[in-house]
């Protein structure tokens, strides 16, 4: 039958010429378009690469829960090819080339026999070859794609089995729709596909469904079979079932779900032709997934379908209405990655369109004329498709959206590793997968420190460093180097620029024992767990008026060792009777460079913000500090003397 399905078309021949050529310009560039990974992708890759040590998972429930058949993919070829943007992006170009010769398969198992037309056929693998949305969501590595390729080869299957009722080809059915359920959540869906099927079987050709009650039981049993490990899993561990499902549904109370659905059933509905996903991770901002070519041929497929009113097209869109839904019930819609299970019945149903209006052309005697017409849709269809994902590849939002600028850092600093200096990057975290990617994987990471400069600022004096200071977030920094380094001897080197010319990032290099301004109030008070804290800076000290904020820098220091343990520091405005007035508690850096992470030999200077009262009245204040275990409340005691806090000095409000 397939043989039958390539009989006499060359336009099929033209098509595989376009697909071979499509797919190998994806393959070459898999690795650097774009070029940088998201978080979403840095993420799965960071599993893959430790995949063999975390005991093979069935569920990665990180990053609010994802299936594991792409990261295991990915840990493969990670094996073969080394932990590269390469290894991970050529599975999910692979599985675009892939899903052409999937979907022309289904359509020979839908529509078997000589009686249609080529346009049938043809259609469909073009505008799938050609669609934007479906090579852009095929450029990063996360999982939509493979449930394309895996439902496509399901309901190929499905309807081979049945029409052959081979219990063979009822097992590979079965298998492709178990391994669907470790692609991405939207396989969830295709219950609501199946079983509107069956019934819709039961009452129609019963006498068929009797004949193949093995077959069927053979597709559910392997499909449960291959399945089994994933739902047992969720069975022990149901809140991640829900976990990346409570993204998708929208929550509110009654008015609000009526007037959100409202609003999502308009922009998915015009999300084909009118107004599609804004998100420049998925799409060509605001880009409708096709253009008003391809709408007669879309319209066409609708009527064509009510008049002939067959199973098979009621099936056809019953698949595409269903795998909208992950869409339809999101807070984000129009979302082509989630709507993307609706790509490979929407294509066919586009191939129907083509398809009825070649017969109306033969009816009215004017086959040559309508043949000319789809000509020209697929020849402007194709050619904007391309044109928009030559756009989208250049477009400059793709930069931020892609986290474009954090891959550039990650390779500076490969290209640049840190030997005999220290390289701090602010104001982002290195636990950022995109970042801790490429410096885990190269092995360049025990030099490379992050706190976030806005919150704080760390010195290492003795030691050669550089900053790398994203500087589209983070504009503190410069402003606070010339007060920190007050003779200068710091200069800015390297800048790193966005795709529209700005400037994304700066490092700065300070050379070992580059002269610090030394803070107003100088202190020397040991806590335990080897912190010492060296001295504080209340600026614009130290005459205020109630309403003022006192901005306190805290200057710190972990003596010989890293402090074990997370501390959380407390700063007190106390009146001069003892009595608290105001207060301002927190991690060092909000958290960005807990003291965990403090190093030997490094200044760590903390801020703080004491909002004096507008009814304080006039008089002495002390500031009063000291740390504490936020977890239990505990304060961590004094190393050389009684208590576990100190008073800094005196302010005076007037």
């Amino acid at each position: 039958m397939l043989s039958r399905c390539f009989k006499g078309s060359r336009m099929l021949l033209i098509l595989g010429i376009l697909w071979l050529t499509l797919w190998g310009f994806h393959l070459a560039n898999a690795s650097n378009i774009p070029p940088a990974l998201h978080h979403d992708e840095a993420f799965n890759a960071l599993d893959a690469f430790h995949l063999p040590e975390m005991g093979w998972p069935v569920f990665f429930p990180g990053n609010f829960g994802r299936e594991p058949l792409l990261i295991y993919i990915i840990s493969a070829f990670m094996r073969l090819i080394g932990p590269n943007m390469w290894a991970i992006r050529l599975p999910v170009a692979i599985i675009w080339g892939l899903t052409a010769p999937a979907l022309f398969w289904l359509i020979c198992e839908l529509f078997p026999g000589q009686e249609n037309s080529d346009w049938l056929k043809t259609t469909p693998l073009l505008l799938l070859l050609t669609s934007a949305w479906y090579a852009i969501i095929s450029h990063f590595a996360v999982r939509a794609n493979l449930f394309v390729l895996l439902e496509t080869i399901f309901f190929a299957t499905l309807w081979r089995s049945w029409r052959l009722n081979s219990i063979k080809w009822g097992i590979v059915s079965g298998l492709s729709w178990g391994l669907s359920f470790y692609t991405y959540l939207t396989n969830r869906f295709l219950p609501l596909v199946l079983l509107p099927l069956f019934i819709w079987v039961w009452f129609r050709r019963r006498i068929e469904l009797k004949a193949r009650w093995r077959l069927i039981l053979t597709v559910v049993v392997t499909a449960a079979i291959v399945m089994a490990p994933l739902l047992i899993y969720f069975a022990r561990h149901p809140a991640f079932f829900f976990l990346r499902a409570s993204q998708i549904t929208l929550i509110g109370g009654k008015d609000q779900m009526e007037v959100s659905l409202a609003q999502n059933v308009r922009s998915v509905s015009g999300m084909f032709f009118f107004s599609g996903d804004n998100n420049p991770r998925h799409n060509l901002p605001g880009r409708p997934a096709f253009t008003l070519w391809v709408f007669p041929l879309f319209a066409t497929a609708f009527i064509g379908s009510f008049i002939e009113r067959q199973g098979l097209y009621g099936f056809l869109w019953l698949w595409f209405t269903v795998m909208l839904l992950p869409t339809l019930l999101t807070g984000e819609a129009p979302n082509f990655l989630r709507a993307s299970g609706a790509i490979p019945p929407l294509m066919v149903l586009m191939g129907s369109g083509a398809n009825w209006l070649i017969k109306g052309g033969k009816r009215l005697g004017k086959a040559k004329l309508a043949s000319a017409i789809i000509v020209l849709i697929l020849l402007a269809e194709g050619l904007n498709g391309l044109w928009a994902f030559y756009r989208w590849i250049h477009c400059p939002d793709v930069f931020y959206a892609f986290d474009e600028g954090l891959t550039k850092v990650a390779q500076y600093i490969l290209a640049n590793p840190p030997t005999n200096d220290i390289v701090y990057v602010s104001p982002r975290d290195l636990s950022h997968p995109t970042l801790r990617f490429f410096l885990e994987t190269s092995g360049v990471d025990h030099k490379v420190r992050s706190f976030d400069a806005r919150n704080v600022l760390v010195v290492s004096p003795d030691e050669d460093a550089r900053y790398v200071i994203i500087t589209y977030e983070d504009f503190r920094f410069e402003l606070m180097a010339p007060w920190l380094w007050p003779e200068g001897g710091y200069k800015t080197g390297e800048i790193l620029f966005d795709r529209a010319g700005n400037t994304y990032a700066k490092v700065f290099h300070v050379p070992a024992r580059t002269r610090l301004r030394q803070p107003l109030w100088t202190k020397q008070v040991r806590w335990q767990d080897h912190i010492v804290l060296v001295g504080a800076d209340p600026i614009s000290c130290c005459d205020y008026r109630p309403g003022d904020i006192i901005y306190l820098e805290l200057w710190w220091m972990a003596e010989q060792v890293p402090p074990a343990h997370s501390w959380t520091i407390f700063t007190h405005l106390l009146d001069s009777q003892g009595r608290f007035i105001v207060g301002d508690d927190g991690e060092p850096g909000k958290g960005s460079y807990p003291t965990t992470r403090w190093q030997a030999g490094e200044l760590i200077i903390t801020e703080y913000q004491l909002f004096i009262p507008k009814d304080a009245p006039p008089g002495e204040y002390a500031i009063e500090i000291g740390l504490y275990d936020w977890q239990t409340g505990k304060r961590l005691p004094l190393a050389d003397q009684p208590g576990d806090a100190v008073l800094l000095g005196k302010v005076y409000v007037h």
